[in-house]
């Protein structure tokens, strides 16, 4: 059988997809979640390479756009979670939902979390044009600056992990169990660090300073 979805709607928010589009059958769907098993080490590493570079580039773009009252970045972020969950409904609908899933938590966990990061910096940059409190714009959106390119610095790395496991690990013929474990595993690991790791301390005379 085929998988119903507007098309319309699907292709307004995704790129062209033959194998993994409305109308596409379950077999060819399920197919589609093992490609790139053949593939030599040196091509898995290539597409790693490419994967890090397409996903920092959006993610410095997010955080790029913060200064433009934080607006774009937001919408961005919409706009990518709109695809993903186009993409995901056709799987749904073709009965594949455990296997979408698990085929995409294992490198998902890590490259969301990335993408939300640069997307705060961003936010973080946005306030301080809309809200820069009693300094100056200019010297509000430096200091915001500085706190923007650690969290960037923190999604470029995180991202480079997650392009290693989708280029490496996502195409290895690993369990569904295995890979929900994999995607739980990295997801308490990121909160782990981000709940424990310091946090500067910021001195309450500077943000009195003209």
């Amino acid at each position: 059988g085929s998988v119903a979805i507007n098309p319309d709607t699907f292709y307004a928010l995704v790129p062209l997809e033959e194998s993994r589009s409305p109308g596409a059958s379950i077999e060819s769907l399920r197919k589609s979640l093992s490609s790139g098993r053949d593939a030599s080490q040196s091509e898995l590493a290539l597409f790693s390479g490419q994967l890090w570079q397409h996903n920092s580039r959006v993610a410095l773009f997010s955080l790029g756009l913060g200064p433009l009252a934080g607006i774009p970045t937001v919408l961005l972020i919409l706009f990518n979670g709109l695809m993903l969950g186009a993409m995901s409904k056709v799987f749904v609908d073709a009965g594949l939902a455990a296997e979408w899933f698990a085929w995409l938590i294992g490198h998902g966990v890590t490259e969301i979390g990335a993408l939300l990061l640069a997307a705060a910096g961003g936010l973080v940059l946005g306030r301080a044009v809309i809200s820069p409190g009693p300094l100056s714009r200019s010297k509000a959106l430096a200091a915001a600056g500085k706190r923007a390119l650690g969290l960037a610095l923190g999604a470029v790395f995180m991202l480079f992990f997650a392009a290693l496991l989708e280029g490496f690990f996502r195409q290895t013929s690993a369990s569904t169990s295995t890979r929900y474990l994999v995607g739980a595993i990295t997801g308490v690991c990121w909160l782990s660090y981000f709940y424990l790791a310091p946090r500067p301390q910021i001195e309450p005379e500077s943000l009195s300073r003209k």
